[in-house]
């Protein structure tokens, strides 16, 4: 008996949860962006997921047919890690940076990779001859250049450059306004949660479930504003939770992290059944506030975990790729077009997702992901890592 309480005392009791390092969150960006690219690889290769036990399939079509989903998730980990400094403050007292350190981190992290995609694709759609006006290519480039992409629909739906930047731009138009919502949020928390998911579902209420064109607006900034708000609370929760006793409960929170995965599951297994474009667009806004709550309560159980769960998330593999999850989110759903476009891998067939070139289908899925998770990679160790670190102390040193 004492051996089995030394036990308990050792990995449950003493496993104390770091508010400094939340070490499932490299795994559950993962996790998303994994999903998300597993969706745009699909829409190129059609390969259904699919396995036998004995002599009966099991489709897994959800999870790459809905993928898109775990944008929500994608919307929510940045506003919970935003707001996490100040979840600290109005719970401990903690110093936050400054708003001008705050814009500077923020530039850093997003502009270097996010200005070398504009510059590629551009090259490309030069060459290819994509752009039929010089008006067109402006306005292209101009409303990528400042993040405003999504507010007209030929630079948006139909841009000639990479087409998953509107998320980048979505977040930066979040990260703008982010000090001023920070700062309510701390003085009057229930009055600016209630006010942000206010304006979330009234507006797709009002400019998605009664457009004809729902997708110019499901996802434009106002249309987020619930999800955000959920994460942001999420992040004081979390805080919260740390400074009572919960090392006897990390099994529930463990069962709860399963359970509301089923429930994700479900909910895309929900989406993926629903027939045609604009009805997409609809279940998306009558379901966003709810299956961003699903993703919080994920998140947070996730993370008071018990340790061999957590581990799942927080392996060095999960950590490595995390790393490189920023740059393989822009470049994923490209190269994969790329590729198609090309014939590479060859087929036989003009449409070989169209006649089910199943061998064309497994190549050109494996080809997708790894050469966008290689040509991620390169970006961050070469770029991010090198280059972009010797011209800012090359800069210093001039000055």
């Amino acid at each position: 008996m004492k051996i089995i309480l030394d036990k308990i005392k050792k990995y449950l009791l003493k496993d104390d949860i770091s508010i400094k390092h939340i070490e499932v969150i490299d795994g559950i960006r993962v996790l998303a962006i994994g999903l998300i690219a597993w969706f745009h690889i699909w829409q190129q290769s059609w390969l259904a997921p699919y396995f036998m036990i004995g002599n009966r399939s099991f489709s897994l079509m959800p999870l790459p047919r809905a993928g898109y989903l775990w944008v929500d998730m994608f919307i929510l980990l940045s506003a919970f890690q935003l707001f996490l400094p100040h979840a600290k403050q109005m719970l401990f007292g903690d110093k936050t940076i400054s708003t001008s350190q705050y814009y500077k981190r923020r530039a850093r992290r997003i502009l270097p990779s996010y200005i070398l995609s504009i510059i590629i694709c551009l090259y490309f759609a030069l060459f290819a001859g994509e752009y039929q006006t010089f008006n067109f290519l402006l306005k292209d480039l101009l409303s990528h250049f400042t993040f405003t992409q999504t507010f007209w629909t030929e630079t948006y739906l139909w841009t000639k450059l990479n087409v998953v930047l509107w998320t980048i731009a979505i977040l930066v138009q979040f990260y703008i306004i982010f000090p001023l919502l920070s700062k309510s949020f701390k003085k009057f928390p229930a009055a600016t949660f209630l006010i942000m998911c206010g304006i979330g579902i009234i507006f797709r209420m009002l400019f998605v479930n009664k457009s004809p064109l729902p997708s110019m607006f499901v996802n434009q900034l106002p249309a987020f504003f619930d999800v955000f708000a959920i994460g942001m609370l999420g992040a004081y929760i979390f805080i919260k939770i740390n400074t009572v006793k919960y090392h006897f409960f990390m099994p529930v929170f463990t069962i709860i992290s399963i359970a509301s995965l089923v429930v994700i599951y479900y909910a895309m297994a929900d989406l993926a059944s629903v027939v045609g474009n604009d009805n997409l667009q609809y279940w998306q806004s009558m379901n966003r506030s709810w299956t961003a709550v699903i993703f919080l309560v994920f998140l947070i159980s996730s993370a008071y975990s018990m340790k061999w769960y957590r581990y799942i998330f927080s392996n060095k593999i999960m950590v490595f790729l995390s790393s490189i999850s920023f740059n393989f989110y822009i470049w994923h759903q490209y190269i994969a077009v790329k590729l198609k476009i090309w014939n590479f891998p060859y087929s036989d067939f003009l449409y070989p997702n169209f006649a089910g070139d199943r061998r064309w289908q497994y190549l050109y899925t494996f080809l997708s992901f790894g050469i966008s998770l290689l040509f991620a990679w390169l970006i961050t160790w070469l770029y991010e890592g090198k280059l972009i670190p010797f011209i800012m102390q090359y800069k210093k040193q001039e000055n």
